[in-house]
């Protein structure tokens, strides 16, 4: 077991579960909770493989914090399958204040003892982990982009944007401008 930085202990069945996630796609998502008693973290809940995001969804109380990360699977532009592993710290405003400090304080001790999230939402409702969140809705990417344009210049811009979202086609475009431009 690992030692948090809050002082909560992380189970290793935790790790071995993300690793069966990842790896092997054993799961479709997991549930952490932190049993206060025993200072521990440990596995509540797995999701089978065919399970939904409805069904994640139904998992997280309430009115209790949990961890949870999730295998989001998509279709980027180029009609290519792909997966992410979403991180989520769930913490709905109904939650007692005590149980949000101890996993606020204990969460990136926790992340860090799983390696491969690739995306982190913090969560309060059930509005601020919907599809269009985590699948990178539109209006995400559109307000992503801007903030790139504002602090790094058209150029710049485009091209960490293309390097955050993998879009290849994108990316060769954007350094034959950049080298054009630059010459």
């Amino acid at each position: 077991m690992a030692n948090a930085a809050s002082g909560m202990a992380v189970h290793d069945e935790c790790k071995l579960k993300f690793l069966e996630l990842k790896a092997k796609r054993t799961y479709r998502f997991i549930v952490y909770k932190i049993e206060e008693k025993q200072k521990q973290v440990i596995v509540e809940k797995v999701g089978e493989p065919a399970d939904s995001y409805e069904d994640f969804s139904a998992s997280l109380p309430a009115d209790e914090c949990r961890y949870a990360v999730y295998d989001f699977d998509y279709v980027t532009e180029e009609n290519c399958q792909k997966s992410r592993i979403i991180f989520i710290a769930w913490s709905p405003d109904t939650s007692k204040v005590r149980s949000k400090m101890i996993y606020a304080s204990s969460k990136d001790r926790f992340k860090r003892e799983l390696d491969g999230i690739q995306v982190e939402l913090q969560a309060t409702d059930p509005t601020e982990m919907g599809l269009d969140v985590i699948g990178g809705g539109h209006l995400y990417t559109i307000w992503f982009l801007c903030v790139l344009f504002i602090v790094c210049g058209l150029e710049f811009g485009l091209l960490l944007y293309c390097i955050a979202f993998e879009n290849v086609i994108c990316n060769s475009w954007i350094i034959g401008y950049l080298i054009l431009v630059w010459i």
